[in-house]
């Protein structure tokens, strides 16, 4: 089978230009998919690594000290006497919750939610209580991981 030099060309031409439409279109398509997919999925939590050192000074009784730790924004407590630390973001539907050191209790402002000092549920829609973190107190210092 002998094809004239310019049907190969042509022939070429085409294969060149199916082939760098198909690379386009996939480019274009994980473009839009991994956004779609990188939301969808969870972001993945380190259970270890990261510690936050807050001196004891920063955080007197019936006092809170906000920090960020593994890019949640979460905060230490000091509730009669006694350190805990929790995530700020609230369980239900992720709306931040802010410390109420006169009733010694946590709120979310969207749905009305309460926790208690120790992160559990008092009242509203919240399905569980708000994530513990580990307290460590060493000397002038509370290690939080």
């Amino acid at each position: 089978m002998n094809l004239p030099m310019e049907e190969l060309a042509i022939n070429s031409r085409r294969r060149f230009l199916s082939t760098c439409l198909g690379f386009l279109g996939a480019f274009l398509a994980g473009g839009f998919l991994y956004p779609v997919f990188s939301f969808l999925q969870p972001p993945a939590r380190k259970k270890n690594g990261e510690i936050v050192k807050i001196p004891k000074a920063d955080v007197p009784l019936g006092g809170m000290q906000r920090f960020h730790i593994r890019g949640i924004p979460a905060t230490v407590i000091n509730s009669q006497g006694t350190y805990a630390a929790f995530s700020l973001v609230c369980s239900h539907l992720g709306c931040l919750v802010t410390w109420d050191g006169a009733k010694d209790q946590f709120i979310c402002p969207c749905h009305g939610a309460k926790f208690a000092s120790d992160g559990h549920v008092i009242s509203g829609p919240p399905p569980k209580g708000l994530e513990q973190l580990k307290v460590d107190v060493k000397e002038d210092e509370i290690w939080i991981s």
